[in-house]
C-alpha cells in the first residue's frame, strides 16, 4: 500500500467503509430471520424508535373560520323569533274570535311571564289585552307598567290547556355596545335587516353643562334611529347580530324611535317591584 498516493487510500477506504456496509446488513437480516421472536420484535423496536429521531417533525397549521353576516343574521332571528308575539284587542276565546291586531312584542321572561312592547299599542290599561305566541297559542294579557320612557310592561296568564311554547333567555346590550352603522334585525311576522342610523342622548344631568376640566358632561342613549320601515307596527324587538335585544320599536313625538336596553331593564325592574308590592298587600 505504500505505492498508493493521498487520494487512492481515501477511495479505498470508502470501498472498504461500503463493502462492511452492506457484509453487516446481510448478516443482521439473516439473524433476524433466524432469531427467536423475542429478539426479532426487539430488534424493530430499536429501528422504528431511531426511524422517529430521524423523521423531521410535522408541520401544524392554523385554519381560521370566516362567519359570513349572513349567518349570524340567521342565527340571531332562530334565537329571538321564538318570543316574539302579537299584541291583541277585541279577543273572544270562547267564539274563537281572532280580535284586532294592535302591533308586536318580545316574551323577556317567560318564567315571569313579562312581555316588552310600545305603551302607545296599550295605553288603556283597563282594556282587556290578548297575547298571541309564535304557534298560535291566545291568552289573556294585562299591563302591569308603563314608563315615561314609552316601554310597556304586560303580564301574560295562563291555564292548564293553553299550550305555552318554550322561550329563549332574552340578554339586553348596554349603551356601550350601540354604534353608528351597526347591523340590526327587526322582527315581527317578517323580519328586515338594516343599520343604526343614529342615536339620541339625554343629559344625565341637566343642571351641569361641563366638568371642570371643560369635557362635557357624561350621556346615555335615550333613544335610537334605524333605517328600518317595512314593519309598519311597533313593539317589536330589534336585535344585533349576537343575538341580543337593542332596544323596542316605539311611537314617539309622531315618529318612530327604537328604545335602547338600559331602558327596558329598568321597566323590567319596577315591574317586578310592583308585583312584589302587590302580593305583600
Amino acid at each position: 500500500m505504500d505505492h498508493l498516493n493521498k487520494t487512492q487510500l481515501v477511495l479505498l477506504a470508502i470501498l472498504v467503509s461500503f463493502v462492511s456496509s452492506i457484509s453487516t446488513g446481510i448478516v443482521m437480516i439473516k439473524l433476524t430471520e433466524n432469531s427467536p421472536q423475542p429478539i426479532t420484535q426487539t430488534i424493530n423496536r430499536v429501528i422504528e424508535k431511531t426511524i422517529e429521531r430521524v423523521a423531521p417533525e410535522k408541520s401544524t397549521s392554523i385554519v381560521t373560520k370566516i362567519v359570513k353576516e349572513e349567518e349570524l343574521i340567521v342565527s340571531a332571528i332562530e334565537k329571538n323569533s321564538g318570543n316574539v308575539v302579537k299584541i291583541k284587542t277585541d279577543v273572544d276565546l270562547e267564539k274563537n274570535n281572532p280580535g284586532t291586531l294592535l302591533g308586536y312584542g318580545f316574551v323577556f321572561s317567560g318564567s315571569d311571564k313579562l312581555v316588552v312592547t310600545d305603551l302607545n299599542l296599550v295605553a288603556d290599561k283597563d282594556i282587556p289585552y290578548a297575547i298571541e305566541f309564535s304557534n298560535g297559542t291566545t291568552v289573556k294579557a294585562e299591563r302591569v307598567y308603563g314608563s315615561e320612557s314609552g316601554v310597556a310592561i304586560m303580564k301574560f296568564s295562563e291555564s292548564a290547556g293553553d299550550k305555552i311554547p318554550e322561550f329563549n333567555n332574552s340578554s339586553l346590550t348596554s349603551d356601550k355596545s350601540v354604534k353608528v352603522g351597526q347591523t340590526v334585525v327587526g322582527i315581527a311576522d317578517t323580519v328586515s335587516t338594516g343599520l343604526i342610523s343614529g342615536v339620541i342622548f339625554e343629559k344625565d344631568n341637566p343642571m351641569a353643562t361641563s366638568t371642570p376640566s371643560g369635557e362635557a358632561e357624561k350621556t346615555h342613549i335615550s333613544a335610537i334611529k334605524t333605517n328600518i320601515t317595512s314593519i309598519e307596527e311597533t313593539g317589536w324587538p330589534l336585535i344585533n347580530l349576537e343575538g341580543e335585544v337593542v332596544g323596542v320599536a316605539i311611537w314617539k313625538d309622531k315618529a318612530r324611535f327604537v328604545i335602547p336596553g338600559s331602558y327596558i331593564g329598568k321597566a323590567i325592574s319596577a315591574s317586578k317591584t310592583i308585583q312584589s308590592t302587590a302580593k305583600t298587600q
